[in-house]
């Protein structure tokens, strides 16, 4: 399915602006009087008749709301460390919103060498990786956070933090058949460091061995989403 994505929804008419109103009419040649389809990335998808092609923008009259979903359940809050590769980072973001991975975190951990993420071009990874995978809810990006603030805002569901050492349980043995929404930790290249993992321990965090193989960060916040999209289906 071709899908557009907007925030600006009226009751009857939506609104296509820069580059999604330029791949309309320039990429994909759509003119006034063709259907499209229309997201608002938060589980609603409109069928739409073009009624007004602008420089900058297209006009939309909305025929039909076609789908209005629920998350599904559990809901996977992923926070992971920000890494020196944006490259690496910006290749989980995408696999993270093609599988339905509800929240990304980025954390500040002591190891973490890149601080700084580029959050306009998450967001427009975001929407295209969310338009490509045809998903009624894509992945909310939330405001980056000190490791230690961040631990202590999580109050509920089951809170997990993954451990390269391969002690504690698999994380597949105490995340399958789960109902209640999971917050899953996932540290920089170095790991955490012995008092992060004391004060998650502390604040409710189960540690969790991802498998024997010691992965880098997003190929680890890749697994946990993969797992998650697969027990959701």
């Amino acid at each position: 399915m071709e899908l557009y994505y907007s925030t600006e929804i009226n009751p009857d008419t939506i609104l296509l602006s820069g580059e999604e109103a330029k791949h309309c009419v320039k990429s994909l040649r759509h003119n006034a009087g063709d259907i499209i389809s229309v997201g608002d990335g938060r589980g609603s998808i409109y069928e739409c008749k073009i009624i007004e092609i602008k420089t900058n923008s297209v006009n939309l009259q909305i025929i039909n709301k076609k789908i209005f979903s629920e998350r599904k359940r559990p809901e996977l809050h992923i926070a992971i460390s920000p890494l020196k590769n944006p490259g690496r980072l910006e290749w989980f973001v995408e696999k993270a919103t093609e599988m339905g991975v509800d929240v990304v975190t980025f954390l500040n951990c002591q190891r973490t060498e890149k601080r700084h993420v580029n959050r306009e071009r998450i967001r427009n990874i975001i929407i295209s990786a969310g338009k490509q995978s045809c998903q009624t809810w894509f992945t909310e990006c939330e405001n980056q956070e000190d490791f230690f603030k961040f631990i202590d805002g999580i109050h509920s569901g089951i809170k997990l933090i993954a451990n390269a050492n391969q002690e504690p349980p698999l994380f597949t043995n105490l995340v399958n058949k789960m109902t209640q929404s999971v917050t899953v930790l996932i540290g920089p290249e170095g790991d955490f460091t012995n008092s992060e993992v004391e004060s998650a321990v502390k604040k409710g965090f189960i540690q969790v061995s991802l498998g024997q193989n010691r992965l880098r960060t997003e190929t680890a916040g890749v697994l946990v989403a993969g797992y998650f999209s697969v027990m959701k289906s």
